[in-house]
């Protein structure tokens, strides 16, 4: 009896509502006998994320929460259900695997439709299925945009008039979508599949799910640079010129985003843009970063591990060394580590400052390049113009070395630096004093193990040991900050050079002069901490004194390069409309790495900052 009221009551649902109006009612009563009543306590999933679809729900009470995983791994809210509504059907219609996962936050009644069932409705009511499907499509599309693309700014109901005026588009394999020197009057955006970026005939990176293109040619009118073509079978999202530049018109944080991709992809064209809406781009920005952003930049503390370990280490080494006089394993892998102990942890420390980091082993790459080659260069000039009775400074090489030596060194050392920061990736102040700061500090390092071991030579292991204790307490003050300084200000002359056309305006001339005093002032720095005019207390002063000064210009230096980064990351990501899960707002995750650069991220950025492509997570859609 029970079962045949709820067919009863079904039956009724059915024949009110527009989808079944004009189906017979013998053909209603055989459909609603295959429907199952179904009932959902308060927390109990109905479905989840990644399941093969066998079923959808129709909710006749009760409210309902839909999440998903975007790209970077976070739970986000798409929306919440309630009565009339069903869940679960675009799976069932794609014979996919479940894009979403629901959960009752009520108690939930509701009607099972299983596979033979949901057939069943579509074949005795066409407008069912028709209007389900058109529905579903829209739904796709909207939750695809709320969760993984650069229109999440956007409000959510709003969002769905958005994805009312895309399309889909099915892309096969090999087929060339934008081709290079042409103009584009479309936005493109990857829903599924790789798609392959050249420029002249070169890989430069392949576009994956989140990822779009076609912007560049919308926003400044210059033909494509890059051919795009499909390296797999996809989809991808096509918007019309005049509906990309409406939404820009319309929402003030996606034309700010789009600004800063232009800023990224090619810097060469932000100088296009005119003065006005250089000017709102900076107001925004400023406005993004006083709101509440969705990046969460963590506390970084790796240096202090850095410390413990790499000075828990030489310790041990000294006490092995002044105990087992004499062996030679224990001295070499002393001069090693006590030469590198404080140059590691002041890179270390250095990069934990910086919001968009690199991977350590590019760090620890230019540290033993610095040292292999930077060292030996130096010292075959110095030994020429401070040795050789023959070099070009003849009897003023006495009174000259100072400079020379700091000359010749800061310059060994930016050989490096200006060949790194030349590389399109390098676009932040910040990375300038990062690689400066290892660059001089992988010189540091070996100068201290060379210095130490001639101090083993002429007199004994506690004389190595004594120098290698000084150089590491005061290596903070000395080689690392004078080359983050110097390189800071190569960055300054490097972006004149990636702007066409600043050349001649007053930024440009303002740059130059912040990159010559900035050089000057490193070399200048290096001069005087070995020209030492005093002894004694005088000496100590004088030390502090400069190795003071160099810290305090570079804390400048780290902090401008850190507002920077800020601002750049706050206008690619700014305030998301879309909400996080409760437990997933409270979580402090580790950093996002790029795949397509390499580089580091914050939590909570869902576009790289360096490169403009979408941060992947391999589990995102777990």
């Amino acid at each position: 009896m029970e079962s045949r009221a709820m067919n009863v009551s079904i039956e009724e649902y059915f024949r009110e509502h527009p989808w079944f109006h004009g189906v017979p009612r013998e053909e209603l009563q055989e459909a609603a006998g295959l429907l199952k009543p179904a009932f959902f306590a308060s927390g109990s999933w109905l479905m989840k994320e990644g399941q093969l679809a066998e079923e959808c729900f129709l909710l006749l009470d009760g409210q309902a929460q839909v999440t998903s995983r975007n790209l970077v791994g976070e739970r986000v809210v798409l929306s919440e259900l309630s009565a009339g509504e069903m869940v679960g059907e675009i799976a069932l219609m794609r014979n996919d695997r479940r894009g979403a996962s629901v959960q009752a936050l009520t108690e939930v009644n509701a009607l099972r439709i299983d596979r033979d069932a949901f057939a069943r409705l579509s074949e005795i009511s066409p407008l069912f299925y028709e209007s389900l499907s058109y529905t579903a499509e829209i739904r796709m599309i909207h939750g695809i945009l709320q969760k993984a693309s650069i229109w999440s700014a956007i409000p959510e109901q709003e969002l769905r008039g958005l994805a009312e005026i895309t399309v889909r588009k099915h892309v096969e394999a090999g087929e060339t979508v934008v081709l290079s020197g042409e103009f584009s009057n479309q936005f493109f955006m990857v829903l599924d599949g790789k798609f392959e970026m050249t420029q002249a005939g070169k890989r430069a990176t392949v576009l994956r799910k989140g990822d779009f293109f076609g912007e560049v040619s919308l926003l400044a009118g210059v033909p494509e640079e890059n051919t795009i073509v499909a390296a797999t079978d996809g989809e991808l999202m096509v918007m019309a010129e005049e509906e990309f530049h409406s939404i820009l018109a319309y929402y003030p944080p996606v034309k700010q985003q789009f600004t800063e991709v232009l800023r990224i992809r090619r810097p060469d064209l932000t100088v296009s843009v005119s003065r006005e809406e250089n000017v709102e781009h900076e107001v925004a920005v400023r406005q993004t970063e006083e709101t509440s952003s969705p990046v969460a930049g963590r506390k970084r503390d790796s240096w202090m591990n850095v410390l413990l370990l790499s000075a828990g280490a030489f310790i041990l080494l000294s006490l092995l060394a002044l105990l087992l006089k004499g062996n030679q394993a224990v001295i070499v892998a002393s001069l090693i580590v006590g030469g590198a102990v404080g140059p590691i942890t002041f890179v270390s420390i250095i990069r934990d400052a910086q919001l968009l980091g690199f991977q350590a082993r590019r760090l620890a790459l230019m540290f033993i390049l610095s040292a292999v080659f930077a060292v030996p260069l130096a010292w075959v000039l110095e030994q020429w113009l401070l040795v050789s009775e023959e070099g070009p400074l003849g009897s003023f090489r006495v009174d000259a070395a100072p400079i020379v030596i700091g000359v010749v060194e800061e310059l060994s050392k930016l050989l490096l630096v200006v060949a790194l920061l030349r590389a399109k990736r390098m676009r932040f102040l910040m990375d300038a004093i990062v690689f400066g700061a290892t660059a001089g500090m992988g010189f540091a390092a070996l100068e201290s193990a060379y210095y130490g071991w001639m101090h083993l030579e002429q007199n004994s292991a506690w004389q190595m040991l004594a120098v290698l204790w000084t150089r590491t307490l005061l290596s903070p003050f000395g080689h690392g900050t004078w080359t983050a300084i110097a390189s800071a200000g190569i960055w300054y002359g490097l972006t004149v050079h990636a702007k066409r056309g600043e050349a001649a305006g007053s930024g440009a001339v303002r740059k130059w002069t912040i990159a010559a005093l900035l050089v000057f002032a490193a070399i200048v720095l290096h001069a005087c901490w070995d020209f030492q005019p005093w002894s004694g207390w005088g000496r100590l002063l004088w030390l502090t004194f400069i190795g003071c000064g160099g810290l305090f210009l570079l804390l400048l230096l780290i902090r401008r390069g850190g507002e920077e980064e800020r601002r750049s990351l706050a206008a690619l990501n700014p305030p998301r409309q879309l909400r996080l899960r409760q437990d997933e707002a409270e979580k402090q995750g580790a950093d996002i790495l790029c795949e397509a650069c390499g580089t580091y991220s914050p939590r909570g950025a869902t576009y790289c900052t360096r490169c403009g492509q979408a941060l992947l997570l391999e589990d995102a859609g777990g």
